[in-house]
């Protein structure tokens, strides 16, 4: 039996064998107050004598409560043991199923043990058939080897021969291609007999006939030879009349615009001008650059440019105190000697340039419009803002030298845009019109005859000047 259990029953009957125990009060102590009383002892003893008694009621109190108590572990040990009990018989339980679970456990392992031993055996007859099986996986292997040795072999014998076929049949197709041009060259030899018979018979019949051909050409070569002299002459006269018709075609058929402006951008060349003139206390020295533009007239080229740009404009002439000059043409450059008044309007100022210093540079001067009025609109180039445009004209009553401009020019590239003084006008043919000298009228410049000239450089005279301004007034005043 267990232990704890059995510990827990002897507890049971000892607490069962206190409750039984009945403590009855004794007497003797009553009995020894009484004789202490009667025979008169001192309250001292009956005082020790009452508190005996008094600890003794304390005792039996306690004594009563800790039976108390151990009644109620008896209790408690009571529900224990049937709570025991109970385990007890779920553990019996317990046992019971456990051991029929032993049974059939045992059973279960006696038939795993025989379906091991079968499995066993199952086991070596595996392994014998696959050793059997891996036999035979390696003599298929051995005869496949032998059987992609044998394939192979027969792949190349079938190569070799393809190829021996290829080469054959490229020799056959070289053999008849020979006789094909073997053939071709015995019908072209036979043709070519033919056909030097036929050429010597002809040749014999043909000679006869040249001899008497080349007499006849010879009498034909000196008739020629004469009527060639007449041509000679014709061709002469008829060029030099092509010469006038071509420029004649020239003059009538209207450039583009662009054309005009690039003819304008490649054909100028730069000036300078310095210049002294008075100030309040003294003087001060100026320097002027602009582009000019080239125009060949008579023989002679000049370099245009109009005044308002330049140190000469009329109303400031008499201010001068010196003025120099110099052009520049490519890497060379020319002094400047001399400036001149152009007649057609003394705006427009021209400066002569060597004719062999424009030559070497490459440029193509322009020549004056021999026609002015021939289209009705001209081109308008911006020499300072680099615009051009085409405007409708109108001549003005009364004069052939001056032009009114329309006020607002229509471009293409640049949009709109109006001229002003200086701008250069062409005709449409690409020659020289002339300059706006206002900012709607254009001069018309019919040659290059100066009204007045004037010396710089060294040989600049200030009264000359003042003198040249005063007579280039009264003139624009009368115009």
């Amino acid at each position: 039996m267990n232990k704890t259990l059995l510990l827990l029953i002897c507890d049971f009957l000892l607490i069962s064998i206190l409750a039984l125990v009945e403590f009855k009060p004794l007497d003797a102590p009553e009995r020894v107050v009484d004789e202490v009383a009667e025979s008169g002892m001192e309250r001292d003893l009956v005082e020790v004598l009452r508190l005996s008694l008094e600890d003794e009621a304390e005792n039996r109190r306690r004594l009563a409560e800790e039976a108390a108590a151990r009644a109620r572990a008896l209790e408690a040990t009571e529900r224990t043991l049937a709570e025991t009990d109970r385990t007890l018989e779920e553990r019996t339980r317990e046992l019971s199923l456990t051991r029929d679970e032993r049974e059939a456990l045992a059973a279960e392992r006696e038939r795993l043990a025989a379906e091991r031993e079968s499995l066993a055996s199952e086991v070596q007859l595996t392994q014998a058939d696959l050793a059997r099986q891996e036999a035979e996986r390696r003599a298929l292997d051995e005869t496949l080897r032998e059987e992609r040795d044998r394939a192979r072999q027969v792949q190349e014998e079938l190569r070799r021969r393809q190829e021996e076929l290829a080469a054959r049949e490229n020799a056959l197709r070289e053999l008849e291609a020979a006789r094909t041009a073997l053939e071709r060259e015995r019908e072209r030899i036979a043709t070519d007999l033919r056909i030097s018979q036929t050429e010597r018979a002809l040749l014999s019949e043909n000679l006869v006939a040249a001899q008497a051909e080349v007499e006849r050409s010879r009498v034909e070569a000196e008739r020629a030879r004469v009527q060639a002299e007449r041509l000679t002459e014709g061709v002469v006269e008829l060029a030099d009349r092509s010469t006038a018709i071509q420029e004649e075609i020239r003059q009538s058929r209207p450039l583009s615009q662009n054309v005009i402006f690039r003819n304008f951008e490649q054909n100028r060349i730069p000036i300078r001008f310095d210049v002294t003139v008075p100030t309040l206390f003294g003087s001060r020295e100026s320097s002027h650059s602009m582009e000019t533009l080239l125009v060949d007239h008579d023989g002679q080229i000049y370099a245009l440019f109009e005044a308002s740009r330049s140190p000469f404009r009329p109303e400031d002439l008499g201010r001068l105190q010196a003025v120099r000059g110099q052009m520049t043409l490519g890497t060379r450059a020319f002094d400047i000697l001399e400036v001149s008044f152009l007649r057609g309007d003394p705006r427009v100022l021209a400066v002569a340039v060597p004719r062999e210093a424009v030559e070497g540079a490459g440029l193509m001067p322009f020549r004056l419009a021999e026609d002015p009025l021939r289209f009705p609109a001209a081109v308008v180039v911006s020499d300072e803002r680099g615009f051009f445009g085409e405007s409708r004209f109108r001549l003005q009553p009364g004069t052939q030298r001056y032009l009114n401009m329309d006020a607002r020019l229509f471009n293409r590239l640049f949009g709109e845009f109006s001229p002003r003084r200086g701008d250069v006008v062409f005709a449409q043919s690409g020659e020289l019109l002339g300059f706006m000298i206002t900012d709607n009228v254009s001069v018309v410049l019919p040659d290059m005859r100066s009204m007045e000239n004037l010396a710089i450089g060294q040989r600049f005279d200030a009264r000359e000047a003042r003198r040249v301004q005063e007579r280039l007034q009264r003139l624009l005043q009368s115009n």
